[in-house]
């Protein structure tokens, strides 16, 4: 479909996680708990974050944490902890970055949430889709 809706601004040199690009030049991005779609091109004016995530084509699997882990912000132990998740906590991983850290989105009562968690805190309980590494 070409109907858009804005649902956030980008600053000048504010960092995004960049999750994939599409054939028809716009890249998927995670920026302040949001996914959406930017022109790629506009990417050269914020800064990607250096933890980039490997591309998947597609990625959904459902995942249970294995112990008490810290749901953050970014894909290391010093961005913030969003929430701290007790053991067998559900989460959907949706990519995974070059540090072994998942994107994942947490469903709690109706409210969805996205943050980073360490991959050697979950394990998969089934896989949804096939991954396809680019």
């Amino acid at each position: 479909s070409d109907e858009q809706s804005i649902i956030g601004n980008l600053r000048i040199n504010e960092g995004v996680y960049r999750l994939f690009e599409t054939n028809k030049g716009y890249s998927l991005i995670v920026n302040n708990n949001i996914v959406g779609y930017v022109p790629t091109e506009s990417l050269d004016s914020v800064s990607l974050d250096t933890n980039n995530l490997v591309n998947y084509d597609e990625v959904s699997r459902s995942a249970l944490t294995t112990t008490e882990s810290s749901f953050r912000i970014g894909p290391a132990d010093n961005y913030k902890v969003i929430e701290e998740l007790q053991t067998n906590t559900e989460l959907e991983l949706l990519a995974k970055t070059d540090n072994d850290w998942y994107l994942a989105r947490r469903v709690n009562n109706d409210k969805i949430t996205l943050g980073f968690i360490e991959s050697k805190d979950v394990k998969v309980i089934l896989d949804e889709k096939v991954l396809i590494k680019k």
